[in-house]
């Protein structure tokens, strides 16, 4: 019995240990995920809040000194500092590798359906999960997907009833009629089967709401037909807003509301990265304060406990958030020099034509990074092409945009007194060495709220 107690006791101290997280670790990644614009804020905030920090633009020298101080003060020391890590930043552990990102729409859906394919579908599964939009609908065709995964159609197609299968219910549809169908074929009562059935044989009647003839074509009442428009319209068009939705996938010209966190520019010497923001440099110790730390570290002088507490507590405050600003630079430096090397066409063209399929797992495994670093260092923020345009992050990671964009192009360059049908539009993508299906083009131009030439030559 003591035995099983002293077992029971070290096994809830591991687990508290384990779920222990560092202060600095969240403090790092709060500083990762913020935008540029959000960047300064939380800045000044810290500026005002924490009087152990002070910011000067002329303080370069100063930190070079102040550097200097602490690293011989440390190493006349037997015992380890962890502030002296502050100095060798590029040489530790990311520390938002350790910190569990917000559960994304993607991560949900990847631990629901990663246990329930086969082995060998679980790189199949992942691709499928990213090409989910932020409103749960799945952006690419089964035939495309099974081109660009080397996979069978029917593997492709299995992998996807498997997703549909997961929560929210509605999840990986196609369109807006094949979400209302799952999330009508998870309950089985009398008035969703009437509903389901009207979905599947009465769509423009559905989307007209008109109920004349459906009561008379089932044999029920009206107020039966009545009922099931009544669930039909409570059920959720966008599954994947329950986790919120990622930032527009839209391009923008550089204006005062949207700011690039990373610029690419070309000079003489080629393309140049820009990482915009605090640099850490400008930031030193409050000489005071660094010398009362000093003190306390060496206890050359009888100082209160009150007072050493104070001044270890935002010491230890500042060197950390400066460090997190460091960190941030270094992260998006090596994401930006990441993406020019993988998508340098796109980059230095602005040209969708050079877009390849490219995910944040790949980036992460590319750099030894964790895929929740990648996230927070991508989500709301902006991109500066070296055409000047200015591009969510989100963009690298879309695989449909590419299409999307090209048929776009398309669009807007035909002759309106002759517009192209789809089957056209095909043709036209496949002499640019884009091979999509016809059917696939509809979609895409549906998605990207386009008109069939019919309405087009109408309009």
């Amino acid at each position: 019995m003591a035995l099983h107690q002293e077992t029971s006791q070290k096994t809830k101290t591991e687990v508290r240990t384990q779920l222990h997280v560092d202060p600095r670790v969240i403090v790092s990644a709060k500083i990762l995920e913020l935008p540029l614009c959000e960047l300064e804020v939380a800045v000044e905030q810290e500026l005002s809040d924490n009087p152990a920090l002070e910011r000067e633009e002329s303080a370069k020298e100063i930190v070079k000194e102040e550097e200097e101080i602490f690293k011989k003060f440390y190493k006349s020391r037997n015992e380890p500092r962890e502030e002296e890590q502050f100095f060798e930043t590029e040489n530790n552990a990311d520390w938002t590798d350790f910190i569990p990102s917000k559960v994304s729409l993607h991560d949900y859906l990847l631990a629901q359906l990663l246990p329930i394919v086969k082995p060998h579908q679980k790189e199949l599964a992942k691709f499928i999960v990213h090409s989910v939009n932020e409103q749960g609908y799945l952006e690419i065709p089964d035939e495309e997907i099974a081109y660009l995964c080397g996979s069978d159609l029917d593997e492709v197609r299995e992998v996807i009833e498997k997703l549909q299968s997961c929560e929210p219910t509605g999840v990986g549809a196609r369109d807006l009629k094949e979400c209302l169908l799952l999330q009508l074929r998870a309950t089985r009562d009398e008035v969703s089967e009437l509903a389901c059935s009207i979905v599947q044989n009465h769509w423009d009647s559905v989307l007209r709401r008109r109920t004349t003839g459906i009561a008379r074509s089932y044999g029920v009442s009206k107020g039966a037909v009545e009922r099931a428009f009544e669930l039909i319209t409570s059920l959720s068009p966008y599954p994947g807003e329950t986790f919120g939705g990622e930032l527009n996938l839209t391009s923008y010209r550089a204006t005062p509301s949207i700011t690039a966190d990373v610029v690419y520019h070309r000079d003489e010497t080629g393309i140049q990265i820009e990482v915009r923001g605090c640099d850490p440099s400008e930031f030193f110790i409050n000489p005071q304060y660094r010398a009362r730390y000093l003190q306390i570290r060496s206890q050359s002088s009888r100082i209160t406990p009150e007072e050493k507490t104070h001044v270890k507590e935002y010491v230890n405050r500042a060197v950390t958030f400066v460090k997190s600003l460091k960190q941030r630079k270094i992260t998006l430096m090596k994401i930006a020099m990441y993406l020019l090397k993988e998508q340098g066409g796109f980059i230095t063209t602005g040209s969708y034509h050079f877009l390849k399929p490219l995910t944040r797992l790949q980036i992460a495994r590319a750099l030894g990074m964790h895929e929740s670093t990648v996230c927070r260092a991508t989500m709301n923020k902006y991109v500066q092409l070296v055409n000047k345009d200015v591009v969510s992050f989100d963009f690298f990671f879309k695989p449909a945009l590419r299409i999307q964009k090209l048929i776009e192009e398309i669009l807007q360059n035909e002759n309106p007194n002759h517009p192209l049908s789809d089957r056209e539009i095909s043709e036209i993508l496949k002499r640019q060495g884009v091979h999509v299906a016809r059917r696939t083009v509809s979609k895409y131009r549906e998605q990207i709220r386009m008109l069939s030439s019919f309405h087009r030559r109408s309009a």
